[in-house]
C-alpha cells in the first residue's frame, strides 16, 4: 500500500490517502503515516528543486499557527492577521452570524465586542499554510 499527498502551492497538504497506485498529480510518501495527522503538516522548503517523485516523511513539518483571539476587558481582537484571513463570530444560542470580516492586507486587525450574555463561537480562518481554529466564548 502506498501513501500519497496532494499539495497546495505553498507545500501544505490539501488531501492525503493510500492506494496501490499513486494518483496523477499526487506525491508518494516514503513511509506509512497516520492520515488524520497530515492536514496539520506541510513539506518544509517547498517547492523543492528538483521536484521529487517521492517525498521523505522527515521533510513534513507542522503548519504555522494562525492569529489568536485576545480579550481585554470585553473587547476582543485578532491582530497581525495574514492578508486573506476570514473571521466569523456566531451566536450559538440565537443561531445567527454576528460578524464576518475579511482581512484585506497583511498585518490587519479585527476587533469586536459582545455586549449581550450568551455563547459565541469565533472562527479564524487564515490562508494556507496557516492553521484555522475556533474558540468558544461565554459572556455572562
Amino acid at each position: 500500500m502506498k501513501y500519497f499527498v496532494f499539495l497546495r502551492s505553498d507545500g501544505s497538504i490539501r488531501q492525503a490517502g493510500r492506494s496501490n497506485i499513486v494518483p496523477i498529480g499526487a506525491y508518494e510518501l516514503s513511509a506509512a503515516v497516520r492520515l488524520s495527522a497530515l492536514s496539520e503538516l506541510m513539506v518544509h522548503g517547498w517547492p523543492l528543486d528538483p521536484v521529487p517523485k517521492i517525498i521523505d516523511v522527515s521533510a513534513l513539518v507542522a503548519r504555522p499557527k494562525g492569529p489568536k483571539l485576545n480579550n481585554v476587558a470585553g473587547m476582543y481582537s485578532i491582530a497581525s492577521c495574514p492578508g486573506g484571513t476570514k473571521v466569523e463570530v456566531h451566536d450559538l444560542i440565537g443561531e445567527e452570524r454576528m460578524l464576518l470580516e475579511n482581512v484585506a492586507s497583511e498585518g490587519g486587525e479585527v476587533s469586536f465586542s459582545l455586549p449581550d450574555a450568551g455563547e459565541y463561537e469565533v472562527t479564524i480562518t487564515p490562508p494556507a499554510p496557516y492553521l484555522p481554529h475556533s474558540e468558544r466564548i461565554t459572556v455572562t
